[in-house]
């Protein structure tokens, strides 16, 4: 299909598609410490802003969140000069060829580290942890082991698991170690639990939800529609850690609610949970929550449209704990589903695999691609190499 019949399917989604039915803040502006990243260059018309920490580690362990200052010109994290006038990128959109990574359900051991040096190696600007951080309770390993992955100060995000409840003033503290250093990260609400995070272009609304009550008066579902309503980015994630049944392939329940994922789905904004250790993807989706029609499933297995009232949702839950059964009582009849990737069964946009031999790994996605700010591609790709599912995303123009 040629990019502009792609983008004529994105508008008619965006006219005809339908969804359904105060924190510690940790700032409103960027961090300027040096961005160490290993991924590619970065924009320099990105990097205009300087600032100051102001929050010091004791604030932090008291109950006080992160703030970071700023005195540049950028409010948004991105670049603020390019525009259809100068010929340069439009507002909201990210560096050519960013790179972000996404898995949850990390782990301490040597698979769980060769999952941040996957991170690494691929080059990506920077990680979103989906949650379960290391299932023993143990923030300073884990801290270790990310500084042993990754480096101290490679860009990290993450929300607050299951797993993570029993000892989250430690963890909450490794998130606010790790937020420190990152440059031009526009954060603001309460870190791992509910807050919004602009950073290279892209709008990242990290949530609680299903897993961790509301830290104010605020609900989840409103302060993912407030943020998203908020966004002029073309690319919006909403992240949080538990599923909805269907929108997972094994054993896991109702956790969440559909009306967090419909408030993500209004605004186009991509959704990405772990908990489910596996993988999956589904197909572009148009009316998430209404299961007697497949959740308004449409279009082809490797092009996913991203406008107002269509999305669509993966699960990267296999970051180096364990790897779990497809569940066919549960999951055959489900018609949504593009790829699944489980200890026992691989479906590969729509196609059976046999004889594979299943391995932990890392979703990536690119964002900028082809010289094209509304074009993303993104891949799952394993410890030993394989590339598990490829697919691109278009986002609607204004």
């Amino acid at each position: 299909m040629a990019t502009s019949a792609r983008r004529a399917v994105v508008l008619g989604l965006m006219l005809s598609g339908c969804g359904g039915d105060d924190a510690e803040s940790v700032g409103d502006a960027a961090t300027s410490s040096a961005d160490t990243s290993a991924g590619p260059a970065t924009d320099p018309t990105l990097a205009t802003q300087s600032a100051s920490q102001t929050a010091s580690a004791d604030d932090a362990s008291s109950g006080a969140s992160l703030s970071v200052g700023s005195d540049g010109d950028s409010s948004d994290g991105s670049s603020s000069a390019g525009s259809d006038t100068t010929g340069g990128p439009p507002a909201g959109a990210t560096p050519e060829n960013l790179r972000v990574a996404f898995f949850g359900d990390h782990g301490l051991g040597s698979e769980s580290v060769a999952t941040l040096e996957l991170v690494i190696s691929e080059d990506a600007d920077f990680l979103v942890i989906l949650g379960d951080f290391d299932y023993g309770d143990d923030p300073e390993a884990w801290h270790a082991q990310l500084d042993e992955g990754l480096g101290a100060d490679f860009p990290m995000f993450a929300v607050a698991g299951n797993h993570d409840e029993a000892a989250w003033d430690g963890y909450r503290q490794v998130l606010m170690d790790r937020l420190a250093p990152i440059a031009n990260a526009e954060c603001d609400g309460e870190i791992g639990i509910q807050m919004s995070c602009n950073y290279q272009g892209i709008e990242l609304v990290l949530s609680g939800v299903g897993t961790m009550d509301p830290p104010g008066d605020q609900s989840h579902e409103e302060f993912i529609t407030e943020r998203l309503g908020a966004s002029e980015q073309i690319w919006k994630f909403c992240a949080w850690h538990k599923n909805q049944n269907d929108m997972q392939v094994g054993e896991k329940g109702n956790e969440v609610g559909w009306e967090a994922y419909q408030a993500c789905q209004n605004a186009g904004a991509i959704v990405a949970t772990g908990h489910e250790h596996s993988y999956s993807r589904t197909l572009t989706l148009t009316d998430i929550g209404n299961v007697e029609a497949g959740h308004g499933a449409t279009g082809e297995h490797n092009i996913m449209q991203v406008a107002p009232g269509s999305n669509f949702v993966f699960v990267s839950g296999m970051g180096g704990v364990g790897i779990r059964d497809y569940n066919a009582d549960q999951h055959d009849d489900d018609t949504w589903w593009s790829t699944f990737y489980t200890s026992d069964r691989y479906v590969r946009e729509g196609e059976e695999i046999e004889g594979f031999e299943v391995e932990l790994g890392v979703m990536f996605i690119d964002f900028y691609v082809d010289g094209d700010p509304y074009k993303a591609h993104a891949y799952f790709k394993t410890l030993t190499g394989e590339i598990i599912d490829e697919f691109d995303i278009f986002a609607a123009e204004p």
